[in-house]
This record gives C-alpha cells, sequence and structure tokens, in this order.
C-alpha cells in the first residue's frame, strides 16, 4: 500500500497555499495536487494512477498544456467581464460578441466533426481496434484513438493517409505484418493498400495509403486496345485500381449478371458498355425495357430487338427461352452423333437485358392475369421462361444481364433465381442493400455518388470500378465499323420423339389470328408462342417456328415465312393496326428504320408484310410525343 504524505496546512502560511493553488491552476495539473494519469505538461495520458480504474478521464488524458487553456479560457472573460463594462462598456460588448460569435462557430464545427467520427469509429475504427490491438501488442485498455488515426476522406482522397502507432518494442516478422496489412484491408473494406513501416526511434508505426484508385472517368474509346484484346466471352466493363481491366468471363466466372442501382447511378451506361461489344463481336441483343427510351442508341442498329410493351417483353422471353431450348436439343445431337462441342456453331450469344426488374415483373404478373385463359397456369409463363434461361445459359451461349434499384428475391421471381446470378455490381447502395445482395463481403465498401463508380464483386470480393463510358455517336459508329454485327445461324430444329410426346408439358396461350387488343394489353400473336412451353404435336395450326429476329439491316436467325399470314400495308391499315393511317405507315416505311421489310409482292405488285411485324412496329413505334 503507497505510503500517503500527510501536511499540516495549519501551520502553512497562507500566501504559500495561494501561489501552490495558483500554480496548480496555470500549469494544468489536479487542483489537490493528486495525478490521475501519467500525463505531462505536453504529453497526453495514457494510463491511470488510480487502482480500481482500467483508464482515466478523458479529462485526466488532456496534457497540462490543454487543460490549463480551458481554466483559462472560462475563468479570464467570467472575471473580466465586469470590469469591462464598468470601464469600457462598448469594447467589451464587442469583445463579448466576437468571443461568442467565434465560440459558437467552433462548437457547431466540433459538433459536426464529432458526429461524423462517431460514425466513422463506430464503423470501421472500432472494429479495426477489437481486431487489430492484440496482434500488434497494444496495452490493455488502450482506447482506438490513442493509436489509430483515421481520416475522414481515407476511402475518397487517396493522398490522405491513416496512421497506425506501434507499442516500442515493436519488431514484427513478414508473417506478421502479413497478418496486419490483411486485417487493416479487411476491416476497413479497402482491396488495395499500400504499408509504410516505419520502425525507427522510439516511435514506430504505420503510414497506410491507399493504392491508385480508378480513374474519375474512363472514356470508352481511350480503352480500345484492351477492349480488343478482351476475349469473346469476358467483355471488358471498366477499369479498377492501378488502372488494371476490370471484366467477367461469362463462360467461365458467371453466365449472368446482376446490376443493382439507384437512379443515376450509371445502369444504362453499363449495359451499353456490354451490349455494344456483344454486337461488334456479332452477338445478339434482346433489350426489354419499361421505360420504352433507356437506350437511344439502339435505333437502327442492326442486331438488337428492342422490346418496350409489356406484351412484346412477355413474348421476348418465352422466343430466348426457347431459342435456348433449340440450342439444347442440337447439342443433345451432336453428342449423339459423336461431334466435338467446340467445333459445334450454336449460333451468336444472346444477351437478354432485362431494365427495371421491379416493375417488370409485376408488370408481367398482371399481364398474364389480363389474358391468361381458364384452366391455364397462374405462374406467368414469362417469369418461368426467365427462370429456365438463368438455369441453362452458360451452354447454350445465352446471358440475362437483370438490373433494377433495389434486386429482392421477388423482383427475379424468387431467391433460387437470384441465386443463378454469381457476379453482383452495385452502386449507390444503401447498407441494407449491400447485405441482402453480397453480405459474404463485409463490411461494405463506401458507396460513391459518382455515376459510373461500381462495385463488382466476384467470389466474395469486390472490385472498385469506373464503368466505361460511351456517348451514343461514339458507340453507333464503334459498332457499325466492326466487321461483323450478327452473323447468320444454322438452325435445326428438333423433331418430336418417335412415340408423339411433347417436348414439355402443353401451355395455352390465347391467340389473336387478326390482331385484335385484349383489355388494355395486345394479344399474344401467333409467332410469339415459344416451343418450350407448348409440344410440338400441341402447336395451333398456322404458328411458325419460335425463333428471334432483328430489325431492318440486321441478319439473325432464320423463320419459316409460309406459317405466317402475310398482308398489305393497305389492308393492314384498315383491320390490323388501324390506329396507324396508311399515309403515315408509308412515311414511315420511307424515314423509319425500324419498319419491317416486305417479304413479297401480291397480285398487282403489291408488298406484303407479316402481321406480326407490322403489330410489332405499330407498337414500339417512335411518336412525337416520345
Amino acid at each position: 500500500m503507497p505510503v500517503q504524505r500527510v501536511r499540516n496546512v495549519g501551520t502553512e502560511p497562507a500566501i504559500f497555499t495561494a501561489g501552490r493553488v495558483v500554480g496548480r491552476f496555470v500549469s494544468g495539473r489536479p487542483m489537490d495536487g493528486v495525478p490521475r494519469s501519467n500525463a505531462t505538461f505536453t504529453q497526453r495520458g495514457t494510463k491511470s494512477l488510480i487502482p480500481h480504474r482500467d483508464r482515466p478521464s478523458r479529462w485526466m488524458q488532456l496534457p497540462g498544456w490543454q487543460r490549463a487553456a480551458w481554466r483559462a479560457g472560462f475563468t479570464v472573460p467570467t472575471l473580466t467581464t465586469p470590469v469591462g463594462l464598468w470601464v469600457a462598456p462598448i469594447a467589451t460588448y464587442t469583445a463579448d460578441g466576437a468571443l461568442t460569435a467565434g465560440l459558437t462557430a467552433w462548437g457547431t464545427w466540433r459538433t459536426r466533426r464529432a458526429m461524423q467520427l462517431r460514425k466513422l469509429n463506430k464503423e470501421w475504427v472500432k472494429p479495426l481496434h477489437y481486431a487489430l490491438h492484440s496482434v500488434i501488442g497494444q496495452e490493455y485498455g488502450i482506447r482506438p484513438s490513442d493509436y489509430l488515426r483515421v481520416p475522414l476522406d481515407l476511402w475518397t482522397n487517396e493522398e490522405t493517409a491513416m496512421r497506425v502507432d506501434l507499442p516500442a518494442g515493436f519488431n514484427g516478422d513478414g508473417k506478421l505484418r502479413d497478418s496486419v496489412e490483411r486485417i487493416i484491408s479487411e476491416k476497413l473494406a479497402l482491396p488495395d493498400l499500400r504499408l509504410s513501416w516505419n520502425l525507427a526511434g522510439g516511435e514506430p508505426h504505420i503510414i497506410v495509403r491507399q493504392a491508385p484508385r480508378p480513374p474519375d472517368k474512363a472514356k470508352f474509346l481511350d480503352y480500345l486496345p484492351l477492349i480488343d484484346a478482351a476475349p469473346d466471352s469476358a467483355p471488358l466493363l471498366g477499369i479498377g485500381h492501378h488502372g488494371s481491366p476490370v471484366s467477367v468471363d461469362l463462360d467461365t466466372e458467371s453466365p449472368h449478371i446482376l446490376v443493382s442501382m439507384s437512379t443515376g447511378g450509371g445502369k444504362s451506361v453499363l449495359l451499353k458498355t456490354i451490349a455494344i461489344q456483344a454486337l461488334r463481336r456479332g452477338g445478339f441483343v434482346v433489350i426489354c425495357d419499361r421505360k420504352r427510351v433507356s437506350h437511344k442508341w439502339t435505333h437502327g442498329i442492326p442486331g438488337i430487338e428492342y422490346n418496350r410493351d409489356i406484351a412484346e417483353i412477355h413474348n421476348a422471353t418465352l422466343r430466348v427461352a426457347a431459342e435456348g431450348e433449340r440450342r439444347f436439343a442440337v447439342i443433345q445431337q451432336a453428342i449423339e452423333q459423336g461431334i466435338d462441342l467446340e467445333t459445334l456453331d450454336l449460333g451468336p450469344r444472346i444477351f437478354l437485358l432485362m431494365e427495371e426488374m421491379n416493375a417488370t415483373v409485376k408488370k408481367l404478373e398482371s399481364h398474364w392475369a389480363k389474358v391468361r385463359p381458364n384452366g391455364a397456369q397462374r405462374q406467368s409463363p414469362a417469369i418461368e421462361a426467365l427462370g429456365e434461361i438463368l438455369f441453362m445459359g452458360r451452354e447454350a451461349k445465352i446471358h440475362v444481364i437483370a438490373v433494377g434499384q433495389l434486386m429482392t428475391a421477388k423482383a427475379l421471381g424468387g431467391p433460387e433465381m437470384r441465386e443463378c446470378f454469381s457476379t453482383r455490381i452495385l452502386a449507390r447502395y444503401s447498407r441494407n442493400a449491400w447485405k441482402m445482395l453480397v453480405p459474404e463481403v463485409w463490411p461494405p465498401p463506401k458507396a460513391f455518388r459518382k455515376s459510373g463508380r461500381v462495385q463488382v464483386v466476384l467470389a466474395g470480393e469486390a472490385h472498385e470500378t469506373q464503368v466505361l463510358f460511351a456517348t451514343d455517336q461514339e458507340a453507333r459508329e464503334w459498332v457499325l465499323s466492326g466487321p461483323t454485327i450478327t452473323r447468320a445461324v444454322p438452325v435445326t430444329v428438333p423433331t418430336a420423339p418417335a412415340d408423339g410426346e411433347p417436348l414439355s408439358e402443353p401451355v395455352s396461350v390465347p391467340t389473336s389470328q387478326d390482331g385484335s387488343y385484349l383489355g388494355n394489353s395486345p394479344g399474344t400473336v401467333p409467332g410469339d408462342v415459344p416451343a418450350a412451353f407448348i409440344g410440338y404435336t400441341d402447336r395451333p395450326p398456322g404458328m411458325v417456328r419460335p425463333n428471334l429476329h432483328v430489325i431492318k439491316g440486321g441478319t439473325g436467325f432464320p423463320e419459316s415465312m409460309g406459317d405466317d399470314e402475310l398482308i398489305g400495308l393497305r389492308e393492314a391499315c384498315q383491320v390490323l393496326i388501324p390506329n396507324v393511317s396508311l399515309e403515315s405507315a408509308r412515311a414511315a416505311r420511307k424515314r423509319d428504320d425500324e419498319f419491317p421489310n416486305p417479304v413479297t409482292k401480291g397480285s398487282g405488285g403489291e408488298h406484303l408484310f407479316r402481321k406480326t411485324d407490322l403489330i410489332r412496329w405499330a407498337r414500339n413505334r417512335k411518336r412525337a410525343t416520345g
């Protein structure tokens, strides 16, 4: 037990007592003379000198000069103000007003900073402290702020640095240093760091900086060599740390991509980047866009099918699923005949771009409820077809890019369908959205407000990426200047099995021979129902083979022209598309690149068109109102 000195203050002159009190007050020492920490006049206290306390109070942790400054700051104005009001009131009011304004501004800044630091400490600094302090050998009871200096802009400014103070006797080997680097990287969600170890002298420490971040803007045309060098199955998405290219191999890593971004995050820019690379390499792009105008650059580009109306989206999803079934039948035949699958030409890659999935899935369900005949299944065949595409996409070279603001399991038709997306791209995400979609990467990296700055998450790792940006004009010129846009596809449609059994369970879908409208949604016309959902032996008479086709100027999947009913333009404007006048149709045929080509000529030299093509054009045609 320490020996306490007892001083008889009754015999000590009062002037000595007053001098001792003033000295303690000015020097910042405790007024009773009993130290509570190891703080000095210039050094901050780190240990408590009271046996039953683990750490000193915040006041006793302050160095002596700071405690003295706080005392003087409150005492001097309090004592001098009454005298000043008596001697010089105007000057006193002015000085007190300036002092009050300054203290108010300083207090506001301190309060705001304290709130920011509180959030920083709770989310980042304390978790790092709990994992790191015992590894580097810091003493028990030390506070995170005593040895961790984490700036607020560490995640956004690569010029800033973080400092980690080490114990005086620290002399870690290479393995320990690797552990420290791994802990800092994982706890701060910074995948690429540069650590500078300074162990000389009595204050060893680590300086932590980020590696060079992705560029603020990645222009598409500036990275053409990287784009041309990328394989057919791995389109370049953007640029990451150190200027490294970021891509996802759709054949070996992830056949489908999930994109979750709020408004303004760059969804359309990302889809444009993927689509133009697919088109340049001879791929086929099917866009389902309820907003109708998300991709203006696609107008007149061959190799693209743009579906805007919900009935068109419904039918397009079924056709893509049917094409997948056809390709699997071709693969099966090749296996049975001993053909090397590496040399088998299934056709071009198909990219199904599903915009605004949160609203589209609801609309598909509502559309099917309106047109569903009695006795048919309750689940929308389009949602079922989307699930089939997700489960079979890799071998059939069919890839889904699903986009939404918050990609819940319901927005994709179920949790099992969402699990088909191995690659997930997020931007402007909330903490809850990150936890729902990629809980294996924790804590979540800071979200950026910058458009096009995304996190590409694959195999449990997040890669900060700046998405490639191309203007609409650049995208069109680059695609149209390519050597191939879409390739003709040798189609081998499988025949029905010998026993006459259908390839799948039949589903009745309403058809409309004259293109009439059912309620507010166009009816499903012949040719839009795929064999994936109707057996070949149960097809309605006159139904054409389920094949994709492209807009004017493209060469897509060959179609059987004899099964679809043909019609002249005058008759079509009277009975098939009565909302379009003959003059408007003739003018559109000259000006509109999406107007269908005539199939043949009838009696008298009149051009004949497919009914399905005219209905599609009338449904999606551009109007002056946008």
